[in-house]
C-alpha cells in the first residue's frame, strides 16, 4: 500500500508541476520576474539561477512550486502601515491587473490542456479495457446487500440474466458501458433496451443517488461467468489445485451460474467450500479452504476473467473529437459533483484527500501494469488527465487564495481603477490560507478513517 501511495503522489505530483509551470510561462511572458522555479518541496538539493530565476530540485519530490517577485514588497507594505504596495520593476504587483489574471488563470488552464493533450494521445494512439458483459445480476436476487427500498432496477422490471443493449439511444457494449452512464444520471429516467429470451424490450428505469459515492445506482451487478483467469501462488484457490483456465460449476452442491452464485455460498463464512471445476472438459472435485481477513471478508485469491474492448486507434483527428468530447465530458461531470455535495452525500465516502487520490492513482497503475505496461501508462495517463481537469475547475472556484479569488480581485482593480490595499490583500490570503489548511486537515483525517476502514 505505501508503494501504490507514493505512485499515486507522484501522479499528483506532476499535475501539481504543470499547474505551476503555467504560472512560471505566464509570468515570463507578462514581464514579471520569476524568483524562484522549484521541482518538489522543503529544503533546496541542488539548483542553479538563470536570468534572474532561481531553478531547484528541492527535497521532496511531489509537485513544486513557483514563487513570483513581489510577495516582499506586500510583508514590506504591511509591517510599514502602507497604503498600497511600493511600485517595483519586475514585479506582480506592479503591473497591470489583466496581466495579474492572465498569470492566476495560467495555472488552471495548463492543467486543462495538459488534460486535452494526454486525452488525444491517448485515443489517437488506442487502448484497451477489461470489462465484464452488459449481461446483468439483480441485486435483490441475491440478496448480497439489505435494501431498505426497492432498488430501481427491480422496480423497473429488469431481470438476472438480461442483456442490456443500449440507454437512451446510446450503445451499451459492456458493464463498463452501464456502470458510466448509471452513475452519471442519478435522478433522471434512463430508457433501456433490453434482450430477454431472445426478445428485445424498453425499460424505464430512473437511478437514485448513492449518498456515499455522489454517483446514480439501479441495483444491480455484473453477470460474470465463473472462468478463472488469474490465481494468486500460494492462495487458497491454488493450495486446493485449480488452476487459469477452469471453470468453476458448482460450489457446496449449488449450481455456479455466475460469481454471484459463490458469494451466496461465501456469505454464510464457511470453513471449507467443496467445488467442482471443469478443466478441458473434464470434472473434478477440490476443496477450498478460504482465507478470511480483518473485516471478515473471503479471500480466495481469484480473479475471474473479464471481456477486452479496444477504445480509439482510429487516426489523430479521431483522437483529437474523442479526446475534446472527454474533456468537456468531464468538466460537465465535475460541476454536476459539486452540485451533489448540497444534496445530501456522505463527505466523508464520496470526498477524497491528497492521500486517497493518491491511493486511487496507484492503485489503478498497479493493476493497469499487472496486465501490460502500455494498459498500466494508459490507466495512469488517464487518471492523470481526468484529476488535472478537476484541479483546472477547483482553482478557478471564487474562493480566497485560489487562482479564482484572485482573479476576480484583480479584476476589482481593473473595473474600479482603484489599486486594493495591501492589508486587504494580506487578510485575504491569511483567511484563505487558514481555510485551505483546514479543510487540508479535515480531509486528511478523512482520508485516514478511510485507510482504517472507519
Amino acid at each position: 500500500m505505501i508503494f501504490t501511495i507514493l505512485l499515486g503522489l507522484f501522479g499528483l505530483g506532476i499535475i501539481i508541476f504543470i499547474h505551476e509551470f503555467g504560472h512560471f510561462i505566464a509570468a515570463k511572458l507578462n514581464g514579471i520576474e520569476v524568483e524562484t522555479f522549484s521541482i518538489g518541496f522543503g529544503k533546496k538539493l541542488f539548483g542553479f539561477k538563470h536570468n534572474k530565476t532561481l531553478y531547484q530540485i528541492s527535497l521532496v519530490p511531489f509537485g513544486g512550486y513557483c514563487k513570483l517577485k513581489g510577495d516582499d514588497m506586500l510583508r514590506i507594505a504591511i509591517q510599514d502601515d502602507l497604503t498600497k504596495i511600493p511600485d517595483e520593476e519586475g514585479s506582480f504587483f506592479s503591473v497591470h491587473p489583466l496581466r495579474r489574471v492572465a498569470v492566476a488563470v495560467a495555472g488552471p488552464v495548463a492543467n486543462l490542456l495538459f488534460a486535452f493533450v494526454v486525452l488525444t494521445a491517448v485515443w489517437w494512439s488506442g487502448f484497451t479495457i477489461y470489462s465484464s458483459s452488459n449481461k446483468i445480476v439483480l441485486a435483490t436476487d441475491y440478496s448480497i446487500n439489505q435494501f431498505s427500498t426497492e432498488p430501481p432496477a427491480t422496480k423497473a422490471g429488469l431481470q438476472t440474466g438480461d442483456i442490456i443493449t443500449g440507454i437512451n439511444g446510446r450503445k451499451v457494449r459492456n458493464f463498463q458501458d452501464l456502470l458510466e452512464i448509471v452513475s452519471e444520471n442519478p435522478g433522471k429516467n434512463l430508457v433501456m433496451t433490453v434482450e430477454r429470451n431472445g426478445r428485445r424490450i424498453s425499460l424505464n428505469v430512473v437511478p437514485e443517488l448513492d449518498t456515499n459515492t455522489g454517483a446514480g445506482r439501479i441495483g444491480v451487478y455484473a453477470w460474470i461467468k465463473p472462468e478463472i483467469w488469474k490465481i494468486g501462488k500460494n492462495s487458497a484457490a491454488w493450495i486446493a489445485g485449480l488452476r487459469p483456465g477452469d471453470i468453476i460449476t458448482y460450489a457446496d452442491k449449488i449450481k455456479v451460474t455466475n460469481v454471484l452464485d459463490i458469494s451466496r455460498v461465501l456469505k454464510k463464512k464457511p470453513s471449507k467450500i467443496v467445488v467442482k471445476v471443469l478443466r478441458n472438459g473434464n470434472s473434478f472435485t477440490a476443496a477450498l479452504i478460504p482465507f478470511y481477513n480483518e473485516k471478515g471478508m473471503p479471500v480466495l485469491g481469484i480473479t475471474f476473467k473479464e471481456g477486452r474492448y479496444k477504445l480509439g486507434g482510429a487516426g489523430f483527428i479521431n483522437g483529437i473529437k474523442r479526446g475534446y468530447g472527454q474533456t468537456i465530458n468531464t468538466i460537465q461531470m465535475t460541476f454536476k459533483g459539486i452540485s451533489l455535495m448540497f444534496k445530501g452525500i456522505n463527505m466523508h465516502n464520496a470526498v477524497a484527500g491528497p492521500l486517497r487520490i493518491g491511493y486511487y492513482i496507484g492503485k489503478s497503475t498497479s493493476n493497469g501494469f499487472e496486465v501490460g505496461i502500455k494498459t498500466g501508462i494508459v490507466s495512469f495517463s488517464r487518471l492523470l488527465a481526468l484529476l488535472s481537469i478537476v484541479l483546472f475547475i477547483m482553482n478557478l472556484l471564487p474562493l480566497p487564495a485560489f487562482d479564482g479569488g484572485q482573479t476576480i480581485l484583480f479584476l476589482f482593480e481593473y473595473i474600479t481603477g482603484k489599486k486594493v490595499g495591501p492589508k486587504l490583500i494580506y487578510r485575504i490570503q491569511v483567511f484563505g490560507f487558514s481555510l485551505m489548511i483546514l479543510l487540508a486537515v479535515v480531509i486528511t483525517f478523512s482520508d485516514v478513517l478511510f485507510f482504517m476502514g472507519k
